[in-house]
């Protein structure tokens, strides 16, 4: 659960950080707003000479470079983002094909912000109890039909399957459902 926390937070940084290149795309192009723009690009060229020079393919240095950085930030930022349910989900179908058999007490459960056709994922952390009695502290994510979500408050008791190594948790079907 940690290392999705972080591809998470990872992707959402790269997306922050896709629009100041973006930024500099446009900054690049100064000299074709008129006057002012030739005299911002002359100050910027003073200081680092040869940004705006027009290449052989048409567009300055600096508008080429950001460019390509923009478009390398998004493609990354969307692997993170986007890989990271993909990434959960194939270590949850890990976990309830070859995890051990437990009961997990709901702590708490608190929303995510994410929704799939209405129903919301929420994260769920657990107290979970293996067969030799050794409780552990444990969190989840788990996409909830909305018909279920009294099922999943704080106190409720569900079976869960663990990994004994990694002490990783996963809910299977709904209690009753």
């Amino acid at each position: 659960m940690h290392l999705l926390n972080v591809f998470r937070k990872v992707g959402w940084l790269l997306f922050a950080f896709m629009w100041i290149p973006f930024i500099c795309v446009f900054i690049g192009m100064a000299p074709e707003f008129g006057s002012a723009g030739r005299d911002f690009a002359g100050w910027v060229d003073g200081i680092i000479p040869g940004l705006f020079e027009e290449q052989s393919w048409g567009a300055g240095w600096l508008t080429t470079v950001s460019l390509a950085l923009t478009f390398a930030f998004m493609f990354a930022a969307m692997a993170f983002l986007f890989g990271t349910p993909i990434l959960a989900g194939f270590r949850n179908r890990r976990v309830l094909r070859t995890g051990r058999s437990g009961e997990g007490r709901i702590v708490s459960v608190t929303q995510t912000g994410m929704y799939v056709n209405n129903n919301p994922v929420v994260r769920i952390a657990l107290e979970v109890t293996p067969a030799d009695g050794r409780p552990f502290q444990a969190e989840t994510e788990k996409l909830i039909n909305q018909v279920q979500i009294p099922q999943f408050q704080p106190g409720a008791v569900l079976p869960v399957r663990y990994d004994p190594d990694t002490q990783e948790v996963a809910i299977g079907d709904a209690p009753g459902g």
